[in-house]
């Protein structure tokens, strides 16, 4: 009982000093390798095994706006796109702007990194509500650590993916991201599912591929709506051409 105890004081003080515990380490692997442990005790409403998904979502997000500063950030992304698009693309932008991209890149960058986690957050939450869609019939809480569980094991598939952006690939197929993270719900969703979400393969797979679906779409209208509302913002601090 002493070293259960004294271990569980060490974790709470890592956690305290770092945002996350062991128990968190715990959680994310078992959501890419046994995700059913994970959300047979989420619908169980164990609280002690598993840390919520939702407070690992958001330590997420965090770790995706730092590791966006190695790779230039938002505005260097853009910036890679443009100059990998075509030339009628970037003439847009050129005439937005008036020919000065180099702050808009910058104010771009600054209004995604606001913006992101807010937008994409909002947008994803509504996974919840898809899986009632989906009929799972299970405590709002359940149902929210679960569909945040997924989008978690997304997201780290996702952050491994990043190096992609060092490669002129990345930009000429931009939805391949979007593939490999919706690989990523449906597998989850679907390896997790039984005796949770569907009592049969069958039913599960059915399920996982609409889950996913329909996250893709909610997280593509979120993005759409997330960078309409950065450029407008750019746009709109680099303000009228002087003179």
């Amino acid at each position: 009982m002493k070293d259960h105890g004294t271990r569980k004081d060490f974790e709470d003080t890592v956690e305290d000093a770092l945002g996350f515990n062991f128990r968190s380490i715990r959680t994310l692997k078992d959501l890419l390798i046994h995700p059913n442990r994970v959300f047979k005790s989420y619908a169980e409403r164990d609280r002690e095994t598993y840390t919520p998904a939702l407070r690992l979502w958001f330590g997420l997000i965090g770790i995706q706006v730092i590791i966006s500063t190695l790779w230039g950030g938002w505005g260097g992304i853009m910036k890679r796109q443009l100059e990998a698009n075509s030339p009628r693309v970037r003439e847009v932008y050129v005439s937005l702007t008036d020919g000065r991209l180099e702050p808009f890149y910058d104010h771009y960058g600054s209004a995604m990194n606001v913006l992101m986690p807010i937008v994409i957050s909002c947008f994803s939450a509504l996974g919840v509500f898809l899986l009632s869609a989906f009929g799972v019939k299970l405590s709002w809480p359940a149902r929210l650590n679960i569909a945040m569980g997924i989008l978690v094991a997304g997201s780290v598939i996702g952050l491994l993916y990043q190096p992609a952006v060092f490669f002129d690939f990345y930009y000429q197929y931009p939805w391949t991201g979007l593939v490999v993270v919706m690989a990523a719900y449906f597998l989850t969703f679907y390896r997790g599912a039984p005796g949770v979400l569907a009592s049969t393969k069958k039913l599960a797979a059915v399920k996982a591929f609409g889950f996913s679906l329909g996250m893709m779409v909610l997280i593509i209208i979120g993005s759409m709506i997330m960078q309409i509302a950065a450029v407008i913002y750019a746009v709109i601090k680099i303000g009228p051409p002087a003179g």
